[in-house]
């Protein structure tokens, strides 16, 4: 499945501000829907490749994952990875000989990462993953303004099964551990004012990066303090692990200034837990006795934030390269790897590069693209890399 990269400044993009119910209006944008719908004036085919103009621009870049619908002749009704030849036309690749040109009412958007929205109530919802081959716990979102942050986050759940959006079965976080669930901070103002974000998935899993500051208003390569929430399935090394499924979010509310979030944490011991672990949860311990577990982070293990520490300079004086390390999830009493974060990497170098930059010279990863996004330890500034070529289950 193609790896999916969401901005707040692509053209259409959802806004996410502090307003009740936005969160939910941003997920249904990215997860469920996709966005900046245009006309496609012509559409035709050359051997395996389709050429579409349209009429308004697309808003597009090489790579980006476009929603072709509404051709008379169904080949050309796909998910496709683009090639942009201009601002309104790009290209793509067809199976079989479909007639050229195309016919119908034919529009093209950024496709959606895949989720389907399952259950809906009074600025509550209940996503689920389409793809087959996932776990497809639920995602519980709460955007009504009731926790101690009021409109500038909302709560999250992770959840095992649901039969409406109130109820549920197997929630990670419990009750027990945290009784309004995780907080999504969206903003540090009760106003309308954007918050810079950038959301990158698999259609199994997505990591969301938001400056809820509001530094970084120009858009995700600006210096803002981001905060990093995940929803998903992690690769897990035991075979069958019906359970490998996290949420990591905020633990506290109204933090305005600088939460603690797992994604910049990471674990240097197994057995001794530092605060953080209580920010990210899996659905079940790997024994599948019911309830869910607190997790932990680790990567190169030598610092206690996830990319805080400038290890190796960049570039590497030996051979010009970036180094980086897959990021496992660790859980203790026992002490276990439970798994690996998919496409995520902690970078040996620092904050080498701006916020959203991508680099390609990576030892022992050739073809593939990275983006560093900065996340912050407490108010330190740490980053993380994500694989923007995938496949990250490959």
């Amino acid at each position: 499945m193609p790896i999916k990269v969401y901005r707040s400044q692509d053209l259409g993009a959802p806004v996410l501000s502090g307003q009740i119910g936005q969160f939910i209006t941003f997920l249904d944008a990215i997860l469920v829907n996709g966005y900046n719908s245009v006309s496609v004036s012509s559409l035709t085919r050359s051997g395996s490749t389709a050429t579409a103009t349209c009429a308004a621009p697309h808003g597009l870049s090489t790579g980006d994952v476009v929603l072709v619908a509404g051709a008379g002749q169904s080949d050309y009704n796909v998910e496709a990875v683009v090639t942009v030849v201009s601002s309104t036309v790009f290209t793509y690749d067809v199976a079989n000989a479909p007639t050229s040109p195309a016919t119908g009412t034919i529009t093209a958007k950024r496709a959606p990462l895949g989720y389907t929205k399952v259950f809906t109530g009074s600025n509550k919802a209940a996503y689920r993953a389409n793809d087959p081959s996932g776990l497809r716990h639920f995602l519980r979102v709460q955007d009504d303004g009731g926790s101690v942050g009021g409109n500038r986050e909302c709560r999250l759940w992770g959840y095992e099964a649901m039969t409406d959006v109130d109820t549920g079965t197997g929630p990670y976080p419990t009750a027990g551990q945290s009784s309004n669930g995780y907080y999504q901070m969206k903003s540090s103002s009760t106003d309308s004012t954007q918050r810079a974000w950038c959301l990158v998935g698999d259609g199994k899993i997505f990591y969301l990066f938001v400056d809820y500051g509001g530094a970084a208003a120009s858009g995700v390569s600006g210096t803002g303090t981001f905060y990093a929430t995940v929803f998903g399935d992690i690769l897990p090394y035991m075979v069958g692990d019906a359970y490998a499924s996290v949420l990591a979010a905020c633990t506290t509310a109204n933090s305005t200034t600088s939460p603690a979030q797992s994604l910049g944490a990471q674990q240097t011991s197994i057995n001794s837990p530092t605060s953080f672990w209580s920010s990210m949860n899996i659905a079940r311990d790997f024994t599948a006795v019911l309830g869910s577990r607190y997790v932990g982070l680790m990567a190169s293990g030598l610092g206690s934030g996830m990319g805080l520490t400038t290890y190796i300079s960049y570039p590497h004086q030996i051979d010009n390269g970036f180094y980086i390390n897959p990021v496992q999830v660790t859980q203790g009493s026992p002490a276990v790897i439970r798994g690996r974060m998919p496409g995520l990497y902690e970078g040996m170098h620092g904050r080498a590069l701006n916020n959203g930059d991508i680099v390609e010279n990576v030892q022992g990863l050739t073809g593939r693209k990275f983006m560093m996004m900065y996340v912050n330890f407490i108010s330190q500034a740490a980053h993380v890399m994500v694989d923007i070529t995938g496949p990250w289950d490959a």
